[in-house]
């Protein structure tokens, strides 16, 4: 993928095409991973934030590895996190959820799961 981004980034407009199917995907893999887990979540905000912080970190590590860091792949990641934190089968299924999931991180000492939620979710 390294060598794609390389030569996709010569052309015009082409990083900002790859961008977008970079998000896509990301809201996808989200979403659906989200949903897996959805029933369990439920009951289980940590179940929850831990399925979060893998798409986040997963997709965090291939900008870093893969795209060189480039910023239009970073707001791609922050943007598709927006979407499918925001709405998902878990947040959909109860609209107080986020501030569960909040004051469980917090009761926890959490941090990274509260700057993770106060970075995507939209109160």
């Amino acid at each position: 993928m390294a060598v794609l981004f390389e030569l996709v980034s010569k052309t015009d407009h082409g990083l900002e095409q790859m961008q977008e199917i970079f998000g896509r995907h990301v809201v996808k893999t989200g979403v659906d991973s989200l949903a897996a887990c959805a029933v369990d979540a439920a009951t289980d905000a940590g179940l929850y934030v831990t399925e979060i912080l893998r798409v986040y970190k997963k997709y965090r590590q291939c900008i870093l590895l893969v795209f060189s860091n480039h910023c239009l792949f970073s707001t791609a990641l922050d943007r598709a996190c927006q979407k499918f934190v925001n709405c998902n089968a878990v947040t959909n299924a109860s609209p107080k959820y986020v501030m569960f999931v909040v004051n469980y991180a917090i009761c926890f000492r959490c941090f990274m799961m509260v700057l993770v939620l106060f970075h995507f979710a939209i109160f």
